[in-house]
């Protein structure tokens, strides 16, 4: 689940704008972590998720790309 500002995609709508109520993003979740501009989600199968403000490629990507949907990488 995810709520807040979603002014860099940190909530991963494809550019839905604000969200103020809690949505659903992945039922197959083993832990989240949302800072104030990246959502990471850790599934139950071991795979890493996120979406966000990628600007120093801290989403591990490969790229400095801001990222509006839930979109896999692996850990390094």
């Amino acid at each position: 689940m995810g709520s807040g500002a979603n002014n860099t995609e940190q909530l991963g709508l494809n550019g839905e704008g604000t969200n103020d109520l809690f949505v659903t993003i992945d039922t197959n979740v083993k832990a989240v972590d949302m800072t104030f501009y990246s959502l990471l989600i850790e599934k139950s199968d071991g795979s890493l998720w996120v979406t966000g403000d990628n600007a120093y490629g801290q989403l591990g990507l490969g790229h400095t790309d801001n990222i509006n949907t839930l979109t896999e990488t692996t850990l390094p």
